[in-house]
């Protein structure tokens, strides 16, 4: 933010608001503002920026070095904040000499502009918050294009504490809410998508540490992009709080839900399994609730049916703070606090269902047995990352990434999609095999060039990359999208 005077006499300050802490009991404000001047630092601190704090009953000051873009991002990134002020702060013995330094300072901003005037005070005083506005606008109004109280160019603020003015001219919003890790701690259903990660921010902004739980369908190529993706809600939000990141073997659970046998309703039986992971790792951790990025109607596991029986299905507190959002709600949300995904390597839904039921029983969901060695066999795979640790993690997975780049030529083709689609295009050659079915040709498919796979975005051909490649066969990924650009090359075409 540019001042609104630049003289070196005055002293910069910035005014840091709060609201719903103001309205908690003495013992639980005094331990909130505690907690927010704490998480406060830690941003500050990761930007590298000096500081020092002061605090007044509503108020929090802040005496900062950095810039004022730098200390306003740090400030409006953490939980707690309602907003955030640039100000000059002066001490004053009279009404006239607050009156003196308001004209001195707002003259520039005001000149040939519609203005307002707000004074906020408290106090006691031999003048009111409205003798003032009324005496400093009569004497900006020379040099002004009148007043306009509704939407005014520019708006002069004074804020009046006792002896000290603090004069400012813009307000910069935070994000509200309560302190990082003033509530209890939730763990959270995540995957690479829209939705988990705005619950996830939501329960944060409701002052819950949050930790997350990713289940890799497809790794490391699905773990990959979700924590590059993690990282942009760790590295701009988590301040106060080094969540862990619990990722989860699915290799297993998926050729279950794609045999065909062992599961009758493999699009809701998929979200139980995930409920009954979060349970188990919740129980152990002493979290208080599972977090899910669910919303009413979205998709055919997320009708109030099926949600009510997923529900009936654990035993631990599910919270769905997105349930009354639609999609573009939830997608702008996700824009502004920078978590829209880049990419997307798609949804394994269409292939756990063709025909997905949108309104289970609670007798059908329960006859749906998950074995708990199934689950158990699963966690034992997991890993289990501090948000401090991701970076250092993704480097050694992301030397591992089996998309294809370029066909070398020679290659075997695998189209994983369903026959209808298979049938509608499909690359020049390319066998129409079903996910489940790669493990029991695996012998067929050794081919010294190597095999391709597609899918429609990428994420069922990485899945298949993965365990062809854990066969000892050289595989690599890549989406329909991908290979039909390929197919109008007759070079690339005649070589596969």
């Amino acid at each position: 933010m540019a001042h609104f005077i630049t003289c070196s006499e005055f002293r910069f300050v910035y005014i840091i608001r709060y609201s719903e802490i103001a309205l908690k009991g003495p013992r639980a404000r005094s331990q909130m503002e505690s907690r927010l001047i704490s998480n406060l630092k830690a941003s500050l601190v990761s930007r590298g920026v000096d500081f020092s704090f002061s605090k007044e009953p509503g108020r929090i000051f802040l005496d900062s070095n950095g810039s004022a873009a730098e200390v306003e991002d740090a400030v409006s990134r953490v939980f707690g904040v309602k907003s955030i002020s640039e100000a000059v702060s002066i001490e004053f013995t009279s009404k006239a000499e607050i009156i003196g330094k308001a004209v001195e300072l707002f003259s520039e901003g005001v000149r040939g502009k519609k203005f307002a005037v707000r004074v906020r005070r408290s106090g006691s005083h031999t003048f009111t918050s409205r003798d003032l506005e009324e005496q400093i606008g009569n004497e900006l109004f020379q040099i002004s294009a009148g007043v306009d109280l509704v939407r005014p160019d520019f708006t002069c603020y004074l804020e009046v504490r006792n002896n000290r003015c603090f004069f400012y001219s813009s307000i910069h919003s935070g994000p509200g809410g309560l302190p990082l890790g003033s509530e209890g701690k939730l763990v959270s259903l995540m995957s690479g998508g829209i939705d988990s990660p705005v619950a996830a921010w939501m329960m944060l902004r409701r002052g819950c540490p949050v930790d997350a739980i990713f289940l890799a369908l497809a790794h490391p190529v699905d773990t990959s992009q979700f924590l590059n993706q993690f990282l942009k809600l760790y590295d701009n939000w988590y301040f106060g709080y080094n969540p862990t990141v619990y990722v989860v073997d699915g290799t297993e659970a998926v050729e279950r839900l794609t045999d065909g046998k062992s599961f009758r309703f493999p699009n809701v039986t998929f979200k139980k399994i995930l409920y009954r992971l979060a349970e188990k790792i919740a129980e152990k951790e002493h979290f208080y609730g599972i977090v899910t990025g669910e919303s009413m109607g979205q998709v055919s596991s997320q009708t109030a049916e099926n949600l009510f029986a997923l529900s009936r299905s654990v035993h631990h507190n599910i919270l769905r703070p997105l349930v009354g959002m639609d999609k573009d709600e939830i997608t702008e949300t996700c824009r502004r606090i920078g978590t829209f995904p880049e990419s997307s390597l798609g949804e394994f839904c269409a292939l756990f269902s063709a025909e997905p039921i949108t309104k289970i029983s609670l007798d059908d969901l329960e006859s749906e047995i998950v074995p708990d060695e199934l689950l158990v066999k699963m966690l034992e795979k997991s890993v289990a990352l501090k948000g401090s640790q991701i970076r250092e993690f993704l480097a050694g997975i992301e030397a591992r990434d089996t998309r294809l780049s370029e066909p070398r030529g020679g290659e075997t083709v695998i189209d994983l999609r369903r026959k209808e689609d298979y049938r509608a295009w499909h690359f020049p050659g390319a066998i129409n095999v079903r996910l489940p079915d790669l493990k029991s040709m695996g012998d067929l498919l050794r081919n010294p060039r190597g095999v391709i796979l597609y899918c429609s975005k990428g994420l069922q051909s990485a899945a298949g990359a993965a365990i062809l490649s854990q066969m000892g066969i050289e595989a690599r990924y890549t989406s329909t999208e991908y290979l039909k650009k390929k197919a109008d090359s007759p070079q690339v075409t005649d070589s596969l």
